[in-house]
């Protein structure tokens, strides 16, 4: 599979911040960790399939937090590669102004479900 981007996928309880990743140089395209000057951020949809199946998954696994992350070929095929039940976030809330920690605080301040 040729890669296009990479999805870092920030769910909160039912809430999610999909942030697209590009690689600027092949470094970063090879690892996003190994260049991030490079990298450039935009929010993104996340499809009705991979919402439903990343449900499914957090329902499994018995998580409200996690960070999912995906890559994305040429046909917008996204392929699942880990979940992150303690994964990075804040980074992408400062690149893209996506409302993760608003979120994390509603999660918390919430009766239990």
């Amino acid at each position: 599979m040729a890669k296009q981007y990479e999805i870092r996928l920030t769910v909160v309880d039912t809430a999610m911040f999909a942030v697209r990743i590009d690689a600027g140089s092949v470094a970063a395209q090879q690892d996003w960790r190994r260049d991030y000057p490079s990298l450039r951020y935009s929010l993104v949809e996340v499809a009705d399939d991979v919402r439903a199946a990343v449900t499914t998954l957090m329902a499994a696994l018995d998580l409200r937090f996690a960070a999912i992350d995906f890559v994305v070929d040429h046909d917008e095929r996204w392929t699942f590669l880990e979940v992150n039940p303690n994964g990075q976030w804040a980074w992408l809330e400062d690149a893209t102004g996506a409302p993760i920690v608003s979120a994390i605080a509603d999660a918390l301040t919430r009766e239990q479900r």
